[in-house]
């Protein structure tokens, strides 16, 4: 017997999806609304949550990846966060108990000569000797470095990525102990590691030792390095952080000179890589939930319109002895059938959204994003998410054409549908919350798009257009004095001047918005501080005389650098705007500054001042900016600026330009060549693909809102057809009829716009972490979204209105 109830069962299961593919293949055109509404809300949600779980809750794909640590080193408030200085990494590692393994690490730039091929600049990182250890990750080929050969005078010993050993030796498994030149260096190869590590960011080809000589080994006052940390079995991050917070107490009193005020810092590694991008993947998540919401809640009302049309049908199964759990069940079916459908096109759709959100943000989220990917997760997700939409837009519905009154329904016959009040409170509550959700989610589209706009607006301090960009690096075995350096670019200046169409050239070892270089700065005119921490901190540039015209950086008073700042000449300088008004408020020309130099502070002469630039993007605040001339300042790390004739585009110099390299040294290599403007296109690549999404997003609830507006109208002018018709045979005029439906419809409308200010509000402060210089409650913002909405709704409303005045009054009163 209780298997014949089963079968009983799954038959009548069966019998339900059966006939509910009838009625949905049956309202082809409402279906196919439902589908498509279904399928913009779900692909969205499924679109996002995919980044949003293996970006932000997924572990890294290191083995334990829960124990790897980051730190940093902090000197508040001056420096909350800081690099590592080396002699400070190698006594954190001597002293630290708490951690299995510790390993710092920089990344470097490498002329690499291919055997027979041309000069390639590459990327390397540059580690100490436990970095495989601390990542829990060895080589898939060979071995990783021992730490004899992070040594002093080791020799040179390199593991290549795995798409580099692809690439360059076509995965021959024979490539151990084969040698590369990396920067006149011959370089052992001892492993390749495992295909999709690429720790951390693919642009970083291969792996070798830092082999830090004694001197750089003992340095403390300057800090470049990446810090990490394997925790040991049972150790928590906090017993770590307090025990490496001890170590840098006993360094200050060790050495007070470098280390006064510093201490450390840190968090989980994977935590530290998403911490930028945290707020943004959230707040998108949450507005990508507010859209299928609204997506809800217009199949729902295209539900209620469906059911209300079945009301008879409905009625007849009712008196046939269906119970209202019967009929609920079926309507429910029907709706988790229709669901599914739509979801299995919202995951199509998703599909092609996870491959657009990365292309059109390569630069927004973080290196290990690049291989997020809609997953067996994510798709039971999507399964679960399809069916409770269902559920959720289906219930209401089924439980108002359960609710039957036989008499009445059976009584309209074939003279039209029947529906309770409370069916059309349910409609105009669900357009009620759809106006809510959309205006909250346009008000949040708008207040990202003024962000937007102020920060464009901000002034970088140079003039990006028209102009490129190329990384140099001289090899330290070919270009080890600084004279060597100097005539390198004396032979190269001239000859990338003589490009036709180059205006201007320059260059520096650091660029805005691509790296920084920090040294202290004082004006000795005042105390000068015990130790060189006291002092304020300055973005250093040592730029060549063109640079500063090369970069548009307008000069305020005073004069450039020139080739007579030689280096056995005067010590000159100049200072950013910000220097000279907090440093030098009585002016700055002619003024001392002290700037580090090697281990000691050295007097500097000021001779200009220069317009302050944005060195960390444009929301960033100004820093001190101080620039010493590269001819007594000579490295080996150059960018270099070329400015071109306007309308020429920047980057139709670059063959010329390799070949004037060429000349000088055939063995070096340059970068790609980049347009200036992508530095600030970089600075704000979270913000604009943020803008972009939540633009798509307000978009699409805009539409569907009043899309549910104009079917609630129009359902409304329909089911009062006879009464409008009464009213016209009784005299109602054009407008009396007019405004009665529009008097409805702006009512509704009304109290949707009073809930999405609610909700704006509410999403406004929440919202405070992603504006820059806008108010969360942006009066423009608030009236331009309102206002639209209201324009297009009573828009809406109009057209339902008028046809209404179109009604035969004689042919309502034969039906009445």
């Amino acid at each position: 017997m209780p298997l014949r109830r089963q079968w009983h069962g799954i038959g009548l299961a069966m019998n339900d999806i059966r006939y509910g593919f009838r009625q949905i293949f049956r309202s082809k055109s409402l279906s196919l609304l439902g589908v498509i509404t279904l399928a913009m809300g779900i692909g969205a949600c499924v679109s996002i949550y995919t980044v949003v779980e293996q970006v932000l809750l997924d572990p890294l794909p290191y083995p334990e990846s829960d124990k790897i640590m980051r730190y940093r080193e902090a000197n508040f408030p001056k420096l909350p966060s800081f690099s590592v200085a080396p002699g400070n990494f190698y006594t954190y590692q001597e002293r630290a108990t708490t951690l299995e393994a510790m390993t710092a690490y920089s990344g470097g730039n490498f002329n690499l000569l291919p055997q027979g091929g041309f000069p390639e600049r590459i990327n390397g990182l540059q580690v100490t000797g436990d970095y495989f250890k601390t990542m829990g990750v060895e080589p898939a080929l060979g071995r990783g470095f021992t730490l004899e050969e992070d040594q002093p005078g080791a020799e040179g010993t390199v593991v290549l990525s795995h798409q580099f050993w692809q690439e360059h030796f076509n995965g021959n498994p024979d490539v151990l102990n084969e040698t590369i030149l990396l920067n006149g260096e011959r370089f052992s190869i001892v492993g390749v590691m495992p295909e999709g590590y690429d720790h951390p960011s693919p642009n970083f080809k291969f792996y070798t030792p830092q082999r830090f000589d004694e001197e750089t080994r003992a340095v403390r006052g300057g800090h470049w390095l990446s810090m990490i940390g394997r925790l040991k079995d049972g150790t928590t991050f906090e017993q770590s952080l307090a025990e490496l917070k001890g170590i840098a107490a006993q360094m200050e009193i060790e050495t007070p000179e470098s280390n006064k005020g510093w201490t450390v810092i840190g968090g989980s590694y994977k935590e530290d890589l998403v911490d930028d991008i945290r707020p943004a993947l959230l707040t998108l998540l949450a507005a990508v939930g507010l859209l299928l919401i609204i997506a809800c809640a217009n199949v729902s009302n295209l539900m209620l319109t469906r059911a209300s049309s079945r009301s008879r049908e409905m009625s007849i199964r009712a008196a046939l002895g269906a119970s209202r759990g019967r009929i609920i069940r079926q309507l429910l079916v029907e709706s988790i059938i229709l669901a599914l459908i739509g979801g299995a096109a919202g995951v199509a759709l998703a599909f092609w959204g996870v491959d657009a959100l990365l292309k059109i943000a390569p630069n927004a989220l973080p290196a290990i994003s690049r291989d997020v990917e809609i997953d067996l997760t994510v798709l039971l997700m999507a399964v679960s998410l399809s069916a409770g939409t269902g559920i959720l837009f289906g219930i209401f519905p089924a439980l108002q054409a359960s609710r039957i009154d036989l008499n009445e329904a059976l009584k309209a016959g074939g003279r039209g549908t029947i529906e309770g009040g409370s069916g059309l409170s349910l409609r105009n509550g669900l357009v009620v919350l759809e106006m809510g959700l959309s205006l909250t989610l346009m008000v949040g589209a708008g207040l990202l798009l003024r962000s937007f706009q102020a920060t464009l607006g901000q002034d970088p301090g140079f003039m990006a257009e028209g102009a490129a960009y190329v990384r140099i690096n001289l090899p330290e075995g070919d270009y080890g004095e600084d004279e060597d350096i100097l005539n390198f670019f004396r032979e190269l200046v001239p000859r990338v001047e003589a490009i036709p169409g180059v205006k201007t050239v320059g260059h520096s070892q650091s660029i805005p918005m691509a790296g920084d270089w920090v040294n202290p700065i004082w004006n000795p005119s005042e105390p000068i501080p015990e130790n060189y921490n006291d002092m304020h901190s300055g973005n250093m540039f040592f730029p060549s005389p063109g640079y500063l015209e090369a970069m548009g950086i307008p000069l305020l008073e005073g004069e450039f650098f020139s080739t007579a700042h030689t280096p056995d000449g005067e010590r000159v300088a100049l200072v950013n705007q910000k220097v000279a008004e907090d440093l030098y408020p009585e002016g700055a020309l002619g003024k001392p500054i002290h700037l580090f130099s090697g281990d000691e502070m050295v007097d500097h002469r000021i001779i200009g001042v220069v317009a302050n630039v944005k060195s960390y993007g444009l929301r960033s605040d100004v820093p001190y900016q101080v620039y010493q001339p590269f001819t007594q300042k000579a490295m080996r790390f150059q960018g270099l600026i070329v400015r071109v004739e306007d309308g020429l585009d920047p980057l139709s110099v670059s063959q010329p330009l390799r070949q004037a390299v060429a000349q000088v040294d055939s063995g070096l290599a340059l970068s790609n060549p980049n347009l200036l403007t992508n530095l600030i296109e970089r600075s704000v690549a979270q913000e604009k693909v943020t803008l972009t999404l939540a633009t798509v997003f307000a978009i699409i609830a805009f539409f569907l809102a009043v899309i549910g507006v104009y079917g609630v109208m129009t359902y409304t002018v329909n089911r009062r057809t006879n009464e409008i018709g009464i009213r016209m045979a009784l005299g109602a005029n054009f407008r009396n009829i007019v405004i009665l439906i529009l008097r409805f419809g702006l009512t509704l409308s009304a109290v949707g716009i009073a809930l999405g200010l609610v909700g704006s509000l509410c999403s406004g402060f929440l919202m405070k972490s992603l504006l820059f210089q806008i108010d969360p409650y942006d009066p423009l913002v608030f009236s331009v979204t309102t206002l639209m909405l209201v324009a297009v709704c009573a828009l809406a409303c109009l057209i339902p209105s008028l046809r209404a005045t179109s009604i035969d009054p004689m042919r309502s009163l034969r039906e009445e």
